[in-house]
């Protein structure tokens, strides 16, 4: 089964905005989390929304436990964790963005999002009144 392909808008700065939802699915507590999120093409770049501090390799995003913090199992407390992220495709149409976290009790979980930033409808064309005679 192919893997859906989600088309994106991008906004007038030529970004577009993404906010993950985190629940921990397991039945102990999250230690320690860490999110990586590896675009496919290096032209691709992310960053946490809102930041302005130059990455060291733009097209992959390490966001630190820090961030999380120890999250219960969401049947327990109902808690989802968000990261929003900004991703600017410089020019690609076509790329995919893998998030894979893992952390001290727990192994790590990919999910992969292909993504596809169509090209701008056509402008409708000017109404124009008939010459007059």
């Amino acid at each position: 089964m192919a893997a859906e392909v989600f088309d994106v808008k991008l906004d007038p700065d030529g970004t577009v905005g993404i906010e993950l939802h985190i629940k921990n699915v397991g039945d102990a507590t999250a230690t320690d989390a860490n999110l990586m999120i590896l675009a496919s093409s290096p032209k691709v770049h992310v960053q946490m929304k809102g930041s302005q501090a130059a990455a060291t390799d733009p097209h992959a995003l390490i966001v630190p436990p820090s961030s999380f913090g120890a999250f219960a199992p969401y049947t327990m407390s109902k808690l989802e964790r968000f990261v929003a992220v900004t991703v600017a495709p410089n020019g690609e149409k076509n790329f995919q963005l893998t998030f894979k976290m893992w952390g001290a009790n727990f192994d790590a979980h990919e999910v992969v999002m292909r993504l596809n930033v169509p090209d701008a409808a056509p402008a409708a064309p000017e109404a124009h009144s008939p010459p007059k005679p």
